[in-house]
């Protein structure tokens, strides 16, 4: 049964970045063999919803979905990912191919992380149903495909190995050229076939989308307790040196309150030896004058304030 399905349609989904001359746009009209889509040569997308367009094309009917570039600057990576996957249930029942458009060149840091992004929204069960589409075919000259990969960045290679070594060219500036868009059927139809007929379902992007709302609350939940044991540490150390700035104050304290000890002691032995000692040798003599001073100090420090300290 899936083999006939994919004898009598196909659903094609166009994936890739926002840049000029990269002609994901224009290889959806190529496919077609019609101008559905519009092309323009910008920085800025010209799409920025999913856009689902259909044509007879080798007696089949062909579905092409142009989602939105990533890397637009007028809208967030995040914002034109969300986009991208509606392309599931517009492709119902669901994508045979994912195209990634590349233009033929080098293969930029932002080309990578855009590969890297769908990749990790699609998940790794993707890569079976994932084709790598260059564009510019004619910039190659007299190069072959081949010969271009084997010559291009590790990346590039890595990149399509992981998508099964499965790889096509176009040349949009020659949309009459139909053999192109025969030859790049009978690729996908190949890798159909070995998927079993089958196509990337939405089963399999909300298993993704599981498995990275898991990840995230792993990461959240990692967050949390890396948050919490710091603050504990934080905790720690403060209490640790709170309490060494207690002991030093209590020290100081005593420190301080050593020479109102020593002179309250004084006063209380004065106090008990007058009766012993004549009155006139405490108004007399320099034992007077000792008493007299202790008297005044001890009144001016507050003695009784003291004395409760200490008892």
């Amino acid at each position: 049964m899936a083999s006939l399905v994919i004898k009598n349609m196909m659903n094609i989904v166009l994936l890739g970045k926002t840049s000029t001359g990269v002609g994901k746009s224009a290889t959806g009209n190529t496919i077609l063999g019609k101008k559905v889509f519009r092309e323009l040569l910008s920085s800025k997308s010209v799409t920025s919803v999913c856009q689902k367009e259909s044509a007879e094309v080798r007696q089949r009917r062909v579905t092409v979905i142009d989602t939105p570039g990533l890397f637009d600057t007028s809208i967030s990576n995040e914002e034109i990912i969300k986009e991208i996957t509606k392309c599931i249930t517009m492709a119902a029942p669901g994508p045979h191919v994912f195209l990634l458009v590349l233009p033929v060149g080098r293969f930029t840091h932002e080309e990578k992380e855009a590969v890297k992004m769908i990749q990790d929204r699609f998940g790794e069960e993707s890569r079976r149903y994932t084709m790598v589409l260059f564009t510019r075919g004619d910039d190659l000259r007299k190069m072959s495909i081949e010969d271009y990969i084997k010559d291009s960045d590790c990346s590039l290679q890595n990149m399509i190995n992981q998508c099964g070594n499965r790889y096509h060219v176009f040349n949009n500036r020659n949309p009459e050229d139909q053999t192109q868009v025969t030859d790049l059927l009978e690729k996908i139809d190949s890798m159909v076939a070995v998927n079993g007929g089958s196509c990337y379902t939405n089963e399999m992007f909300q298993k993704t989308e599981k498995a990275l709302q898991e990840e995230q609350q792993r990461i959240l939940n990692e967050k949390k307790e890396e948050i919490e044991r710091e603050k504990e540490e934080l905790r720690a150390k403060y209490e640790a040196e709170l309490e060494k700035l207690k002991m030093l104050m209590t020290e100081e304290q005593q420190n301080l309150m050593h020479p109102m000890r020593s002179l309250h002691n004084y006063f209380r032995i004065l106090i008990s030896a007058a009766p012993v000692f004549p009155v006139w040798l405490f108004q007399h003599t320099r034992y007077g004058s000792i008493f007299s001073w202790c008297l005044q100090e001890l009144l001016k420090m507050n003695l009784n304030e003291t004395s409760k300290a200490y008892h």
